[in-house]
């Protein structure tokens, strides 16, 4: 039997094909002279008697042979045989940068990992005047050991122009991938500098970290995933600035703020006091009653979309608190203290009783997502206390006085709250401490006072201290069981930044379904867990990525909410998730993506989620249905909500058209 020959180019033995594009083929090819493996990117022959293809071509081998850099691909070699342009550089076993992604938004540590990986090869290439233009997570490979490395120099400019760049990139022309295009590269790719790249790799931080593609109304993406820190906002919003000069100057500034952005703040920003910005207005207020203790929560206004963005919202350095900050879990009313005199026992006692028919079969109180919210104004009503008929003068008078014990622990926990607002933390965590240790207290009014001394931690970021807080608190005031909920939520939430802390973050979460379905943090618990499983799929290399559990797990999370908690901020989030794991390659389930989105049309219509767009993509790139897909992008032109998704909805309709009239003119003929 013939030795079946391998085929092979400039001496490297090609292997297999691993991409190919418009300009070139890239192959996985051996180097027998040196026994390693290599990509071997190549010319095709149709496009090697056209000058301008191979002087781009050459162009991007000398470009990237120009630069040593960990996170840029090294080029080893360059040559032609018979008319075949080629080049050879180091070959990265692993998968692009959209493979991190492809479930959901990656953990903020390892967003933060990569960003910074990008921004430092970046930074060499433009420190040695060359702009990539084409930034995107296509470009951007993962090896083995989890590292990133920019690739694809074909469409780069030198800084300094020549007569190649002249040649290669027209006057007017734009040149890249449309939406990771800066707005004067859309213009014109000639005059661009590095700041189109800066623009480029804004997109992609804002893809790490969110799942999804910003657009000219984006929502900040803190309000797509809540664990995301203000400092990473800002980030994303001064790479994305439309004006080139209103951003960063050049990478290296922007690696300095990512060095910064999980680093807690040393002590609160200076200037005035800023009004943190409450969805509705509401306002908590503590009251005394005959004796009893209240929450009062006003009726919330109508919130703020999820989806819309305002350039008057002020935002906080600790805008993931969640909304509940200022407003306190409720405070059963003491109906009947009886004649003894007003001693804490008897109190307590009547907390208990009165806690015991609470009925918890009412739904929770609808509360603004912990994203978008934090501390607003809070005040203090005075009630006249209930005048007790009993003859005897000590029993009002002991009453009176631990009534007003508690109307001045109520009073100092309010001032507490409007102190955190202004960014007072340490002030306003030692008034919370004060009453906190003060044992002539009820437990409730104590636990209240750990619990917002814990955020007042986490608001300064001292994060650990914070963490402690809440789990001393839980263990310490089991028998108050929402406020106990609620810490351990946010104790879960910091932990789960930390990668080494996540399963027990998760335990956290886990605990408060389980054990406080009648809590409000039941449903972000369920959505958070959601997205932890979902995270640790994003970070598995190899073939751990297809461990299907995981995502069956998230998918449950997630599907819990709809089931317990319809009304929830979280469900139609929680419905986008579980379609998006539908059609995954491990699914493949288009069918119940197609339903899951239709709910979120239905169920849901003030959802921020392009919910057409997305069922008429899957039409057309899945399930091959182009006519049926005309019919989403129509609906989609004119129902979504995001005017660019609208536009792009417009021009993939009118591309789907042309191609089905071809068809029928085909078939016609």
């Amino acid at each position: 039997m013939a030795k079946k020959h391998k085929m092979s180019i400039g001496g490297y033995e090609i292997i297999e094909e691993l991409g190919r594009g418009g300009m070139s083929v890239v192959y996985k090819a051996t180097q027998p002279s040196l026994n390693r493996i290599v990509a071997l990117k190549v010319l095709p022959r149709h496009l090697a008697d056209e000058p301008e293809f191979v002087n781009r071509f050459e162009q991007e081998a000398n470009a990237i042979a120009s630069l040593n850099h960990p996170h840029i691909i090294q080029v080893y070699d360059k040559g032609q045989e018979h008319r075949v342009y080629y080049f050879v550089m180091e070959f990265v076993d692993g998968h692009d940068l959209t493979d991190e992604f492809s479930t959901g938004p990656l953990p903020l540590t390892r967003t933060v990992t990569l960003a910074k990986q990008i921004c430092q090869g970046l930074a060499y290439a433009h420190k040695n005047g060359i702009v990539h233009r084409d930034i995107k997570p296509q470009n951007i490979l993962i090896d083995s050991n989890g590292f990133a490395k920019i690739a694809d120099f074909g469409i780069a400019q030198l800084a300094v122009p020549d007569a190649i760049n002249t040649s290669l990139t027209k006057e007017g022309v734009a040149i890249g991938t449309l939406d990771y295009m800066a707005p004067e590269q859309k213009l014109d790719a000639s005059t661009v500098d590095e700041k189109a790249d800066l623009y480029a790799f804004g997109v992609v931080l804002y893809e790490m970290l969110t799942g999804q593609l910003p657009h000219p109304s984006y929502p900040l993406p803190s309000n797509r995933n809540p664990r995301i820190p203000a400092t990473m906002d800002k980030i994303v919003e001064k790479l994305l600035q439309e004006d080139p000069k209103f951003r960063y100057p050049n990478a290296e500034a922007v690696l300095d703020d990512l060095e910064k952005a999980l680093k807690p703040p040393s002590k609160p920003s200076s200037g005035p006091p800023r009004a943190l910005y409450l969805a509705g207005g509401a306002v908590a207020l503590l009251v005394l009653l005959g004796g009893g203790l209240w929450v009062l929560r006003p009726r919330l206004m109508q919130s703020k979309p999820r989806g819309s963005s305002s350039s008057t919202t002020t935002r906080s350095p600790y805008q993931a608190l969640a909304a509940q900050i200022a407003l306190a879990p409720p405070l059963t009313m003491v109906k009947d203290l009886g004649e003894d005199p007003g001693a804490l026992r008897l109190l307590e006692s009547g907390l208990a009783n009165a806690k015991k028919q609470t009925n918890r079969s009412s739904p929770p109180p609808k509360r603004v997502p912990p994203q978008r919210v934090s501390t607003p104004n809070v005040v203090i009503q005075d009630a006249p206390v209930k005048k007790t008929t009993s003859p005897n003068p000590g029993q009002a008078q002991a009453r009176k006085k631990y009534n007003d014990a508690i109307r001045g622990a109520i009073k100092e926990l309010n001032r507490g709250r409007e102190l955190l607002e202004n960014q007072i933390f340490d002030d306003a965590e030692s008034i919370f401490h004060a009453v906190a240790m003060d044992t002539t207290l009820p437990d409730k009014v104590r636990a209240l006072a750990f619990l917002w001394e814990a955020k007042s931690k986490e608001a300064k970021g001292t994060y650990q201290a914070a963490v402690n807080g809440y789990l001393s608190l839980s263990a310490e005031y089991r028998d108050e069981r929402l406020i106990v909920a609620e810490a351990q939520y946010h104790a879960g939430h910091l932990q789960g930044f930390e990668l080494n802390k996540q399963q027990i973050a998760m335990r956290n979460f886990v605990n408060v379904i389980d054990n406080y379905p009648d809590s409000s943090y039941a449903d972000d618990s369920l959505y958070e867990a959601g997205l932890l499983h979902l995270q640790g799929v994003s970070m598995m290399l190899g073939a751990a990525s297809k461990n299907k559990q995981a995502y069956q797990d998230a998918y449950t999370q997630f599907g819990r909410i709809l089931e317990r908690y319809p009304k929830s901020e979280w469900a139609d989030d929680g419905l986008y998730q579980m379609a998006r794991i539908q059609e995954t390659k491990q699914y493949r389930a288009y069918d119940q993506a197609l339903s899951l989105y239709q709910r979120i049309i239905d169920e849901y219509p003030e959802s921020p989620y392009p919910a057409y767009y997305l069922q008429a993509e899957i039409y057309a790139e899945q399930i091959k249905d182009l006519e049926t897909a005309v019919l989403f992008y129509t609906r989609s032109m004119n129902r979504e909500q995001e005017t660019e998704k609208r536009v792009e909805a417009g021009k993939k309709k009118a591309k789907l058209e042309k191609i089905l009239a071809k068809q029928a003119a085909k078939q016609g003929g």
